[in-house]
């Protein structure tokens, strides 16, 4: 029987490169039932070894740079820029006596790669709210549905320290953050406390676009590795092809995951952050 990537060449050729194929097929299927440990084709009689390499090379992979790349390097840009843009933000605030407060916020790329870090000192006053967004058409007010947040943060004399306006926001609300500094401010509550957050509909799709280019990735290299015989076909199917599968799935779901706890995180995820 044909490994996977024989049948769906086969099932993707059409007329003499069919038929080709399936000779090709056939003849390695013969190989592997004579010679079971078959990896390479040097596995094989000396004899045999220019037909097993000729019926290979009928299946082998296109690793020539194409058009198809290119969409997969737009893919991986457009994905990495979104993060890069939108990246998980953390808070990690403490009280500083005196009715003031103090933040570290950390923006990190997937939650992982440091792109911004900032410490706030002496936060005397929080403002924060939220509304739906208005768009104008044609002298018309249409009022949507989508959420808008905003976060201020500023010192005793009014000078802003830092401000944001986000909408779709997964983990800890803008609100949820400011009702906690002024927690800390007060003494009310006792520091230090870590918040989460990220744009969700930005994680989606720069979580999609890049998964698709690491993915192709591994599959690319592993394939022209196969077919240059550097390793043979059971290691590309056990490794790379899952690989390339669970990699990028586990970077973007560390994401996913740091921001669904983000409300009230464990004391490990600051570990993991770097900001325990």
């Amino acid at each position: 029987m044909p490994m996977a990537h024989e049948q769906a060449a086969i099932d993707a050729a059409r007329g003499r490169r069919r038929e080709r194929l399936i000779k090709a097929a056939e003849l390695l299927d013969r190989a592997r039932a004579e010679y079971p440990k078959m990896e390479y084709v040097t596995d094989v009689p000396a004899a045999l070894q220019p037909a097993v390499r000729d019926a290979s090379r009928a299946f082998r992979y296109d690793s020539r740079f194409g058009f198809r790349e290119l969409v997969l390097l737009v893919f991986l840009g457009v994905g990495l820029g979104a993060a890069y843009v939108k990246p998980v933000r953390v808070f990690r605030c403490d009280g500083q006596g005196e009715g003031l407060a103090r933040c570290l916020v950390s923006e990190r790329i997937f939650g992982l790669v440091p792109r911004e870090q900032r410490v706030l000192e002496g936060i005397a006053r929080t403002e924060s709210h939220s509304g739906t967004v208005e768009t104008y058409e044609s002298g018309r007010i249409n009022r949507s549905t989508v959420k808008e947040e905003t976060l201020a943060l500023s010192d005793a004399s009014g000078r802003a320290l830092w401000s944001s306006s986000e909408q779709g926001l997964l983990g800890a609300s803008f609100s949820q953050v400011a009702n906690d500094i002024d927690a800390l401010r007060s003494g009310a509550a006792k520091g230090p406390l870590l918040r989460i957050q990220v744009c969700w509909p930005i994680l989606i799709v720069s979580s999609l676009l890049t998964w698709a280019f690491f993915n192709a990735l591994f599959r690319h290299v592993g394939l022209a590795l196969r077919d240059r015989e550097l390793i043979p076909a059971s290691v590309y199917e056990q490794l790379f092809a899952r690989v390339g599968l669970l990699l990028p799935l586990l970077v973007c779901g560390f994401a996913w995951v740091v921001a669904g706890l983000g409300s009230d995180p464990p004391a490990f995820v600051g570990g993991l952050l770097g900001l325990a």
